[in-house]
């Protein structure tokens, strides 16, 4: 099998199935992991995202669990499958398969409430959890804030993994196991520690994901949590993902639903200028004003 790293596929080169031939033109590339490089394609009539896998084992895996959760009725964020083939190359056979390209904003976006991106989150995990599968890498660039719909879409199933077995394929920042919190057991809590961790990170920034291991630890999440007016009101939701605490995915988003009622939105809207609460307030009394001009005139 060759190397999937030194595959270096140019632009406009077309990929032709073995079996299935279908065409496909590489317009760009979307992105590298260990399991698999990731292109942009068009087929002459509508542009998808075509994975080219290292190996049949991890991508028969990958395919397998996507597979699973398509045929499944609920809630699944994840692309459609549109295409599963071989290809050649210098010799080498290439299994690829080819799904919806999902356009839009990578997490946490600019359009839609961290509260409402993070309620989807948990909804989609819950989905994947009842499959079975804990999905693993959950990282900014895997969570794509749809840009037609402000849906909220899970792409790169690379890392999804039975629950039991070891976590194959993660981001050393929203690693458990990076940051001392647990190991890298396919679990639930895996999970969602990942959903706390991105949490943090969607309102502190860049400190999250440049931290040194010698400083990560449980204790660190807890004082930036506690240390920041917008985190303290999740704070409770927070300290159990991190702890490993929540058995469920709906569990924790049911705490979080409960952090996001009226007087949860109110407080943190109030720490971010203007929130739906104040352009509410300001809509009315500007119809207010409109009306007693209108009475005096």
């Amino acid at each position: 099998m060759q190397d999937i790293k030194m595959v270096n596929i140019k632009i406009n080169k077309r990929i032709i199935g073995k079996w299935n031939r279908k065409n496909y033109q590489i317009l760009r590339l979307l992105g590298k992991g260990a399991n698999g490089i990731v292109y942009l394609v068009y087929d002459g009539t509508k542009r998808f995202a075509l994975k080219i896998g290292s190996n049949d084992t991890s991508l028969s895996s990958e395919l397998n669990g996507l597979k699973r959760c398509l045929q499944a009725q609920g809630n699944f964020l994840g692309p459609s499958l549109y295409d599963i083939d071989d290809w050649e190359l210098n010799g080498k056979i290439l299994p690829f398969y080819v799904m919806e390209y999902v356009e839009g904003e990578s997490f946490p976006g600019k359009n839609l409430p961290l509260e409402h991106v993070v309620s989807q989150l948990l909804l989609g995990l819950a989905f994947i959890h009842q499959q079975g599968y804990c999905y693993g890498d959950l990282k900014p660039t895997n969570i794509i804030i749809e840009r037609k719909t402000n849906q909220v879409r899970i792409i790169d199933y690379g890392g999804m993994t039975p629950f039991g077995r070891s976590i194959r394929e993660f981001t050393e920042w929203v690693d458990r196991g990076s940051w001392k919190a647990g190991n890298r057991k396919a679990c639930v809590q895996y999970d969602l520690f990942a959903i706390a961790i991105l949490i943090l990170y969607s309102i502190v920034g860049k400190q999250i994901c440049t931290m040194s291991n010698t400083v990560r630890s449980p204790e660190r999440l807890y004082d930036i949590i506690h240390s920041n007016l917008r985190l303290t009101i999740f704070s409770e939701v927070l300290n159990r993902a991190i702890r490993g605490q929540y058995q469920t995915a709906m569990e924790m988003h049911q705490d979080w639903q409960k952090k996001c009622s009226f007087e949860g939105i109110h407080n943190y809207h109030r720490s971010t200028n203007f929130g739906l609460i104040e352009i509410g307030f300001i809509g009315s009394a500007l119809l207010c004003g409109c009306m007693v001009w209108l009475h005096f005139h």
